[in-house]
């Protein structure tokens, strides 16, 4: 929710430069898939598209009538989507020469914007969330496509939960928070759940994230511990403790999976750590004080850290990604 978003070296934490000037309270953050863009949604109904190796913003799209909440790149890097509050989803072609809206999805049954989008692995097909995540709608956005492929009613899930969608590994599914503080697979067909991990006790959910290659789940209710979950057997692997923060705020998976980066905050500000799957701290980035972090997204190579900041007070000069 900052105006600023920091790149980090994951193996020092050292800030390299930051993105964001101009654009109002930014949502969300992605890296292209060939490491060449980040893209941004903001609060001013914007998406921007800035360069990945120096900062510099090259494009903006403007179509969106309201904040902008998610972003997701194609496997391929050559589409962008996004989806925002006036509950469309839009989808642009991205290339050196530009950046050119293609398609544009209404989902205004859902009432309440849209605030989940990712791309399936092979790119053809898009799932898309609604604020209350009762109904997560499926779309078909190959050459040919434009309409909606199909949908998940009904899900039951965690009231307030902010875990974004995601496509499993073989495309033919997805991914939620749902009631009782799990994290569960829904056939996108069927509808029948394919595998869910999570809590017994029915601890309250908030985020999680599902390892790329689909074998171990992250979990965390607003504070600390960070869960980690087998997905096979549904057995509890770890409980991260970080002494970094409190609360957390975002997690993400390195690119092979190796690495979780966990955003986390105290009273004095926000920080990043990074872990490996033993629950190792392989990085640490401290922001200054009085400056909190929403969100994180790895680059490609794993190497490298886009995060969003947002100052306790409203200090343009701390603002950016």
């Amino acid at each position: 929710n900052g105006d600023v978003v920091t790149v980090a070296d994951v193996d020092t934490g050292a800030p390299l430069f930051t993105v964001g000037a101009g654009q109002m309270w930014v949502r969300d953050v992605a890296y292209s898939p060939d490491g060449q863009w980040i893209a941004t949604g903001g609060g001013d109904a914007t998406v921007r598209i800035w360069r990945a190796d120096d900062g510099r913003q090259q494009f903006t799209l403007a179509g969106h009538t309201g904040a902008v909440h998610g972003v997701d790149w194609s496997p391929d890097g050559s589409r962008l989507a996004s989806v925002s509050d006036d509950s469309t989803a839009r989808v642009a072609e991205v290339s050196d020469g530009g950046a050119r809206e293609r398609l544009t999805l209404s989902a205004q049954d859902t009432g309440n914007g849209l605030q989940s989008v990712a791309f399936s692995p092979d790119g053809g097909r898009m799932v898309t969330g609604d604020f209350g995540l009762a109904a997560a709608l499926t779309w078909d956005v190959s050459a040919t496509g434009g309409a909606e492929w199909g949908s998940v009613q009904g899900l039951p899930v965690a009231p307030g939960g902010r875990g974004s969608l995601s496509f499993t590994d073989d495309g033919d599914g997805i991914s939620v928070a749902t009631g009782g503080g799990t994290v569960t697979a829904f056939d996108i067909v069927t509808g029948e759940r394919r595998w869910a991990v999570g809590p017994a006790d029915g601890a309250a959910l908030e985020r999680f994230a599902v390892s790329p290659d689909e074998t171990v789940v992250a979990t965390s209710s607003d504070q600390i511990p960070v869960d980690l979950w087998d997905v096979a057997t549904g057995e509890h692997l770890l409980a991260l403790r970080p002494e970094a923060g409190n609360y957390v705020t975002d997690l993400d998976w390195s690119p092979d999976g190796e690495l979780l980066a966990i955003v986390l905050a105290d009273d004095v500000g926000g920080s990043i750590v990074v872990v490996d799957r033993s629950g190792a701290v392989r990085a640490e980035l401290r922001e200054e004080p009085e400056v909190y972090i929403q969100s994180v997204s790895f680059n490609p190579a794993g190497d490298r850290l886009a995060t969003t900041r947002d100052p306790y007070r409203d200090d343009p000069s701390k603002r950016g990604v």
